[in-house]
């Protein structure tokens, strides 16, 4: 198991970016961004942490599944992983516009 941190910040999860994109790749995932109240330093002790990424297409479920379950052992917090392809067409221009792409 990864050594979690307490993540309060975006700056927090910046600094954790190398292990971050190391772990989107090997679930064939790029492009990855933060959003959500982390974004707008509106972070609770019971908030988790957005995250908008692309996934390669041949992507399956378990890549999904795996990233989300790495991100919360590394970050040592509750985590969202959402494709892109899947945002809401109603959300779509704001959680892209405040996403922050590490």
């Amino acid at each position: 198991m990864a050594e979690t941190a307490t993540i309060h910040t975006l700056e927090d999860i910046r600094r954790l970016r190398p292990q971050i994109m190391k772990l989107a790749r090997q679930c064939r995932a790029h492009q990855v961004s933060v959003f959500g109240s982390c974004v707008r330093g509106e972070m609770r002790a019971d908030s988790d942490i957005d995250f908008l990424v692309d996934f390669d297409e041949d992507y399956s479920l378990l890549d999904h599944a795996g990233l989300l379950v790495g991100l919360e052992d590394l970050l040592g917090c509750k985590v969202d992983v959402v494709p892109r392809k899947a945002l809401r067409p109603f959300l779509r221009d704001t959680v892209i516009s405040e996403a922050e792409e590490l």
